[in-house]
């Protein structure tokens, strides 16, 4: 579903997909069946409470602020690491027009800088989801070079230093002027202090004493509740309860949902996997126009491309729908 384009009240109202209700239901259920529990004692028991409903008013108001100011705090990290991404994706893009354009006309040094660059993307995505194994960039680095990747914890830094590598070739050996390098190099900066901003938001997650504080009076309050509610409402308690009990749970889980935009096990998390496939696919695109050959990365690297291997007449597809034929250009 495209929540982006029109979307329908009524399917998003009972959608179940994306949706903050699974998670908390048995949470739900439970404070709701103990406040039958107290509905039923007080019911068939005629003892009476008088419990006044003013003191939770005003604490039910003080805890809803503090649940809003958790949910913005959570949407302020998750919408920061969607700028940092837009970002990366953006200057990824500019670093590789210009190299084409402004680097030197060597076949095989635009090779190993835009394959370098594309693993710049996967690095990042290892970074923030170490659970993954960088397998996609077999089809641009070589078996060793990929283990020397994995052997570190920050594979960012190690990209980093390759595309540093390579700049500073250019301009020592293939004539780059000074001024193009500084401005490549700026640009290789920059994308590296985007992961490093990237990296903090996992690292740094909010305080925990906030998550235990808010959780506690939460509790507090929601346990509190039914016994001012029974005198007042009778059977209809447990309904209240619900309706009560809902959206508080909810603002709570959707705080903690939004804390760590890069992990997969939160609703909403960045889909970092489409924005490397598309910024992978972006790049090989501009080397094959720039080199004005049919691209098909195939099972070998890009170096043993460029050597001639017999591996290169081997199909493969880089994507699943999107498949290409490298021939070199005599």
């Amino acid at each position: 579903m495209n929540y982006f384009e029109n979307p329908n009240f009524w399917t998003s109202a009972f959608s179940w997909h994306k949706s903050i209700f699974p998670k908390i239901l048995g949470r739900v259920l439970l404070f709701v069946v103990f406040s039958c529990f107290v509905t039923f004692f007080f019911q068939l028991t005629d003892l009476s409470v008088e419990l006044d409903v003013g003191p939770f008013e005003i604490s039910g108001t003080a805890l809803g602020l503090l649940l809003v100011f958790r949910v913005n705090s959570g949407y302020e990290r998750w919408w920061e690491g969607r700028k940092l991404w837009g970002s990366i994706i953006g200057h990824l893009r500019n670093l590789a027009i210009s190299a084409i354009e402004y680097g030197p006309q060597n076949s095989q040094w635009k090779r190993d800088f835009f394959a370098w660059s594309i693993a710049l993307a996967y690095a990042g995505k290892k970074m923030l989801r170490p659970n993954f194994d960088l397998s996609e960039l077999s089809q641009f680095l070589s078996a060793r070079e990929i283990e020397s990747l994995k052997g570190f914890r920050h594979s960012v830094g190690i990209v980093g230093q390759r595309l540093a590598a390579l700049l500073r070739d250019a301009n020592q050996n293939h004539g780059m002027n000074g001024f193009m390098f500084m401005q490549l190099d700026k640009e290789r900066l920059f994308l590296l202090e985007q992961m490093a901003a990237c990296e903090r938001i996992l690292r740094s997650p909010p305080p925990p004493i906030l998550e235990i504080k808010i959780r506690s009076f939460l509790v507090l309050f929601l346990l509190m509740v039914p016994f001012s509610l029974v005198d007042e409402l009778g059977w209809f308690s447990p309904l209240a309860m619900f309706m009560i009990t809902y959206p508080l749970l909810a603002l709570d889980q959707i705080g903690i949902e939004l804390q760590n935009p890069f992990s997969k096990n939160a609703l909403d998390h960045l889909p970092l996997n489409e924005f490397t496939q598309n910024i992978h696919k972006e790049l090989l695109l501009i080397i094959q126009d720039n080199l004005k050959c049919d691209i098909c990365l195939s099972s070998c690297t890009l170096s043993e491309h460029s050597t001639g291997s017999d591996l290169c007449q081997k199909e493969i597809k880089i994507q699943p729908s999107f498949e290409f034929k490298l021939r070199q250009v005599h």
